[in-house]
Order: structure tokens, then C-alpha cells, then sequence
């Protein structure tokens, strides 16, 4: 405590925590007497007025933590996790006021659970509060599920069939079915079944769930040592009994009671009423059906359900006179469900009883099948059967069988499933490594599953050891080395580690194929061209050096082109590869060229494309004139689709070729047109004595032949559009 300087008639007293403020004085009006007092403050430690809570909040969302508190300022705020200082990021806000201290983590993850403690202080003194956080994951409830594929799956709740919702995620993979719920409510407690279908049937699984606490917290409810119920003796087929008649079927269950029986007929369910009366005692479940008639006749399913699980079975009403419902009995489709493969046949058969005559018929989805090569149906003995032959992915698919008398029809169906053999989509490759090292084999297989792969050296089949180690996911097989030695080397098929590629060949050039090969020595290397075997000499040259091997094609000509093999062999096997040799040449020449119109000092032509164009596109078209009185052609332009000629002399006589051009180089000339002269236009002939024919072209254009008369010149070709009245043929 502070000791100040006091007057014998002044007292201060300072209780608790304080702080001294220095001296002053003054006098009092009664003594005149100088009092000097020294003023003591409280000071408030700092407590909380608002704790931290525990606090529950599901991954990805936000930890939020709040507390509020007093006490004299200036006030220090510190926020742990398990005992570690917590510091600002980008992750983690902490806000701090006189009154309030807020810790937000972001994007929270399961690491972020634990005790989170909040201490305040200031001089006089501090509290502490502290919070348990936790991170609530998904609820994902899981089935394994195991069977011959195709499996259905299907969730329910409280026998409501559920759909892939925002609040419903619905998975089947790997035989693993699953069902995930974005957030759980009250609204979510209750039974959840799985059920998986295949042809031959179905199963289910059931779990309950409840929501515990404050938050929603969930947990599967599961009875201790309880067992799922069974049906130790089935419901049994009633058949061909009489109408009129009353009927009773029973059924005994194992199992840990109690249990919920369920009655359904052709998948309605049943109730005690004036026509059935179900009853359930200890492990029996019975249905009593009064005066049976035709709308009694067909399936009825006993469900039985507890808290573990369930099971059904299934009996059959048949009426006398009416065939019995379809059954599958053992037929080969679904106990021997592996072994059709494509090309293999397929047999589907069901039994029928009832009144002749029976009408049966197949259908593959939905298209009714005849009976042919493809498939053949028949029916003996109360065996309907119907096998496939040849099989191919597109028979695939639900194959449905209906029975018809005069007493009414019913249908059965099954899913047919062709198995694709296993077949190497990335094979083994040589591997070349240090003794000592690790090394691993790996390829890539493909097929319908299940597949069992195994692996040799040589004819030895290995097996895994703690130095050799083998594994098979995701269809890639793998066989691993912890540290190879000498042992371990084995031999390989040759291997194109660099495989021959397509060559485009040009006539009379040369045209090489290449390819490096690896694998077990030595390595006999041959060659093919369309499956005949190539030897050196005349136009071709073949080496082999340092695995490499080289085909040389010397002098390339039409005949050349083909596929082009490399077969390499060694003790171990033969392997190949093949690449397409495409020869190319200049085009051939044009065709139909012609010249289409003399005017005003220009000529025109047109023509055809060659008949071939020597295995490469054609780019454009060289177009050549030569005077009549010189030997030289000139070229005019090597890029025409067809061509208007302007650089020509009037009264001069040409004659006129073209050429096609590929990538290759330019063809053989087209045949010359025959001589043409530029002329002036026919008005130029007005004191010329010459006849005049005129022809009618396209468009209004007529073409005007002059020659004088009696020459035997090559005439003269005009263009001029004339009106009708205006042709004649006239001498000028």
C-alpha cells in the first residue's frame, strides 16, 4: 500500500489494488491549515463476464469462438490451441476490443479440433476460459456388396425410396455402396436400407439412425450381438390348387427378435382384412387366403425386419388350369455367369406349367427375337430355352420371356452380361537396371473382372516374397524388386522401342525405313512388303547394326507402294511392326483444254483436272502460250484454275498448253490447242471481202468465224453479243 503525506485530521485509506497519484495541497477554510493528500485509483482486474462453450461445426465451415469480459484497461487477450500460442493469418482472425476477443478459423478441418483457451490480463490480474472443439465429418453409411454383376442399387428411408439429392449423395463403386449426407436434421432419423439386385435376386442391409446432443450428431444404432433374420424354412409354391378353395402360407425365421413381418402380393403389400388374415408368433409368419380366385394367383413375399437387417422369401399361387409363375431354375446363364465371352453362345432357360396350348415368345429390350442362325428358342418338356449364339457386346442387354394360354400370360426376364476376355493394353517393357537397385515391371490389362493375373519367368510361375513383391489395381499389374541380382535377369521378346513410320515415296528418289530393337540377343531381323519377304539386291539394301535395322528403297516406282513389315525373332518369341509406304508423283496431264473465247484482244480456256493427280493434292495450274512461228513455250501463269490471257499481240497466232502441279513438282503438258489468231473485233473485217459464220454460245454471246474467201486459213474466232435481229450470215 501506498503511504501518502496526510494532515493529523486527514485519513486515506486504499483497499485492494491500486495506483499512487502524486501529492497535492490545499488549505481548509476551518484550520487555515496547508493539507497535502495523495489520491490512490482502484484498478478492476480483467475476468470474464461471457465464457467460451464448447462448440461442434462441420468440416469446411467456420470455428467461430466469442467471449466478452471486464476490467481496467489496458487489457491483453491470448488464444491457445492444446496449449499453442494461436497467431493472425490468413486462416486465422482474432479480434480484440476493450469489452470482447473473437478467434474465426476458416475452412476448418479435422486437425482444427482440440482445447482452445482464451486468456485475458491486465496489471491487476487475468481469467482464463477454455472450449472443446470438435469437426463433424459427413455421415457416409456404407455396404459391401458382393455378387454377379450387374448389381442395382437402391437406398430407402423408412421404405421411401431415396434420390441423389443436394442432401443425398448416392455412390456404388468397387462393390462398395454408399450414401452421403451433406448435413444432418431431426428430420433424417429413422431406417435406412440398402438393397442390391442382381438376375438372380436381391439383398438388403438396414441401419438406424438417431441424432444426439444439442447439434445434430449422428450414429449408427446397432443392436449388441444381434443377428439380421433368416428364413430357416421358406414359403413353398401352392400350385394348381382349386378356386373356391382356402390356402395358407407359412415360413419360420432365425434370428434376434423382435422382428417387423411384412406381407407384399406382386410387390403390394398385404394387411389383415375379410380376405387375408396374416398372423406373426415368435419365429412364424403366416398369410390365411380365403375362397382363392384368378386375382389371388401369383407371387407373394414375406419380409422380415429387425433391428440388424433383413430377409424375404417368395411363394407362388397357381390356380388348376393356370400355368405357374416363372421361376429360374439353375439355369446356366447365372450359375456359370463368367464364361460368356464374346464369341461364346449363351443358354437362357425358365420353366412354365399350365393348360396347352402355351404361346411363348423372346424379346431382347424391348425387340421381339426370331428364331434364325442367331438364335434358337424352343420349348420341351415345360423347358422354355432360348440360346445365343455368337455373341457379341450388342447382345448385351434384358432378355424377357412371356408364356400365354387361354387362361391368361405372365413374363419373366434376365439380364444377360458378355464378358470380355483380359487382353494387354500396355505390355511389359525390358527394363534395364543396376544389381542392387529396386526395379519394377508394370503393365496394363484390360477385360471384364474379375481378372486373376499371375506372373513368370520363363515357364516358372512366381510367387510374391518380401523381395519380390506383386500387386493388381486399377487393372495395372506390377511386379516389384526390392534389390535385384544377377538371378533375376530373364529373357525378353524383341521389343520396337522405336517402331518404322509411314514414308511418302517419290518416283525415282530413294525411301528409307528405320526402327531400333531391343530385346534378348541375338535378333534375326527380316523384311516384308505385303506379306512377301524382301532380300537384298537390285533395288533394295537391308542392314542391321547396333539394333538398329534399315530398309533402303533405292529407286522408288509405283510398284513400290505397300505395307512394309520388320519382323524380329530371338529364343524367346517374334514380334513385328508395320508402316505404309505411299508413293507420290507429278500429276498427269490436264484435260479437255480448249480455248472459250477470242474478244477485244484477250483469250480464254478452260479445262479438266487430270485424271490423277500422283498421290498429292494439286496446288495450281501452269499455263504455257508458244508463238506459231517460234519453238519456245513461254510460261504465262502457275497458279490458274482456268486462265484469261491479256499479254498477246493482235494479228499474231499462238498456241497454248498447261501443265498440273502438286506438292511433287509439275506434269507432263496437256495436247497444244490448235493456232489461234488475235484479232480485232469483226467491225475491224468491214472492208474485207471474207464470209462470216456465227454461232450462238452461252449467255447472248455469239462466236463470229471470218475467213476470206476461198482461203484455207485457219478462221479467225470473234466474240460479240448481237441482238436477234441482227444474226445473218453475210459476206463483208
Amino acid at each position: 500500500m501506498h503511504n501518502p503525506t496526510l494532515c493529523e485530521r486527514c485519513v486515506c485509506v486504499c483497499a485492494g489494488t491500486h495506483r499512487y497519484i502524486p501529492s497535492y495541497s490545499a488549505c481548509s477554510p476551518a484550520t487555515s491549515v496547508p493539507l497535502t493528500v495523495g489520491l490512490c485509483l482502484l484498478t478492476e482486474p480483467a475476468v470474464f463476464v461471457k465464457k467460451l462453450s464448447d462448440f461442434s461445426v462441420e468440416q469446411g465451415k467456420s470455428i467461430v469462438l466469442e467471449s466478452s469480459y471486464t476490467g481496467t484497461p489496458p487489457i491483453s487477450v491470448t488464444w491457445k490451441r492444446n496449449g499453442m500460442l494461436i497467431a493472425q493469418s490468413p486462416r486465422c482472425s482474432v479480434t480484440t476490443t476493450d469489452k470482447s476477443g473473437i478467434l474465426e478459423i476458416f475452412n476448418s478441418t479435422k486437425n482444427d479440433e482440440g482445447e482452445y483457451t482464451c486468456e485475458v490480463a491486465n496489471e491487476a490480474g487475468g481469467d482464463v476460459c477454455h472450449s472443446l472443439v470438435s469437426i463433424l465429418e459427413p455421415l457416409i453409411l456404407k455396404c459391401q456388396i458382393g455378387g454377379a454383376p450387374e448389381i442395382k442399387v437402391s437406398w430407402y428411408k423408412d421404405d421411401a425410396k431415396l434420390r441423389s439429392t443436394q442432401a443425398y449423395k448416392m455412390h456404388f463403386k468397387n462393390n462398395v455402396a454408399t450414401l452421403a449426407f451433406s448435413t444432418i436434421e431431426d428430420s433424417d432419423i429413422g431406417e435406412y436400407i440398402c438393397k442390391a439386385e442382381n438376375s438372380v435376386g436381391f439383398a438388403t442391409s438396414t441401419a438406424l439412425l438417431v441424432v444426439k446432443g444439442d447439434r445434430p450428431r449422428a450414429t449408427l444404432s446397432r443392436g449388441k450381438r444381434q443377428l439380421p433374420p433368416t428364413f430357416s424354412r421358406k414359403l413353398k409354391d401352392i400350385q394348381e390348387t382349386l378356386k373356391g378353395s382356402d390356402i395358407h402360407l407359412e415360413c419360420e425365421l432365425q434370428g434376434t427378435p423382435p422382428f417387423q413381418i411384412s406381407w407384399y402380393k406382386d410387390k403390394r403389400e398385404i394387411r389383415s382384412s375379410k380376405k387375408y388374415k396374416v398372423m406373426s408368433e415368435n419365429y412364424l409368419a403366416s398369410i390365411h387366403i380365403l375362397s382363392v380366385d384368378t386375382a389371388d394367383v401369383g407371387e407373394y413375399h414375406c419380409k422380415a425386419v429387425n433391428d440388424v437387417g433383413s430377409d424375404s422369401c417368395i411363394g407362388s399361387v397357381t390356380l388348376r388350369g393356370l400355368y405357374k409363375d416363372w421361376h429360374l431354375l439353375g439355369i446356366a446363364l447365372f450359375l456359370s455367369f463368367s464364361s460368356y465371352f464374346l464369341g461364346s453362345s449363351a443358354v437362357l432357360e425358365c420353366k412354365v406349367y399350365g393348360s396347352p396350348p402355351i404361346l411363348v415368345s423372346w424379346f431382347h429390350d424391348g425387340e421381339e427375337i426370331i428364331s434364325g442362325d442367331k438364335y434358337q428358342a424352343t420349348l420341351t418338356d415345360n423347358t422354355c430355352s432360348l440360346k445365343v449364339n455368337g455373341l457379341q457386346e450388342s447382345d448385351m442387354g434384358t432378355y424377357l420371356c412371356t408364356a400365354s394360354n387361354v387362361a391368361g400370360s405372365d413374363e419373366c426376364s434376365a439380364f444377360l452380361s458378355v464378358r470380355e476376355p483380359p487382353y494387354f493394353i500396355t505390355p511389359l517393357e525390358p527394363v534395364q537396371v543396376t544389381v542392387g537397385d529396386s526395379a519394377s515391371l508394370q503393365c496394363q490389362v484390360a477385360g471384364t473382372p474379375e481378372m486373376i493375373v499371375s506372373w513368370y519367368k520363363g515357364d516358372t510361375k512366381l510367387r510374391g516374397t518380401a523381395a519380390m513383391k506383386m500387386h493388381f489395381k486399377n487393372q495395372v499389374a506390377t511386379l516389384v524388386f526390392s534389390q535385384v541380382d544377377s538371378s533375376d535377369k530373364g529373357k525378353t521378346l524383341p521389343f520396337f522401342d522405336i517402331p518404322i513410320t509411314p514414308v511418302d515415296g517419290i518416283i525415282g528418289e530413294s525411301a528409307d525405313f528405320e526402327c531400333h530393337i531391343s530385346g534378348t540377343q541375338p535378333i534375326k531381323v527380316t523384311w516384308a512388303k505385303d506379306n512377301q519377304e524382301i532380300r537384298t539386291g537390285r533395288n533394295y539394301q537391308l542392314s542391321y547394326v547396333d539394333n538398329t535395322a534399315h530398309l533402303t528403297i533405292l529407286r522408288v516406282d509405283r510398284g513400290d507402294s505397300g505395307q512394309y513389315t520388320c519382323y524380329a525373332s530371338n529364343e524367346v518369341g517374334k514380334e513385328s511392326c508395320t508402316a505404309q509406304l505411299t508413293v507420290k508423283d507429278v500429276p498427269g496431264p490436264v484435260r479437255n483444254l480448249e480455248v472459250t473465247e477470242i474478244y477485244d484482244g484477250e483469250v480464254s480456256l478452260a479445262w479438266q483436272e487430270p485424271e490423277s493427280d500422283g498421290g498429292s493434292k494439286i496446288i495450281g495450274y501452269v499455263v504455257e502460250r508458244r508463238d506459231i512461228k517460234r519453238k519456245t513455250w513461254i510460261m504465262v501463269t502457275d497458279r490458274a484454275e482456268n486462265s484469261v490471257l491479256t499479254d498477246v499481240v493482235e494479228n499474231e497466232e499462238y498456241f497454248f498448253r498447261v501443265r498440273a502441279q502438286n506438292m511433287v513438282g509439275v506434269g507432263k503438258p496437256s495436247p497444244a490447242t490448235r493456232a489461234v489468231k488475235i484479232m480485232d473485233p469483226i467491225s475491224k473485217y468491214a472492208s474485207t471481202e471474207c464470209d462470216c459464220i456465227m454461232r450462238q454460245g452461252h449467255f447472248g454471246w455469239f462466236y463470229v468465224m471470218c475467213a476470206p474467201f476461198g482461203s484455207v486459213r485457219t478462221p479467225n474466232i470473234f466474240s460479240l453479243k448481237l441482238e436477234s435481229n441482227q444474226l445473218k450470215k453475210k459476206k463483208v
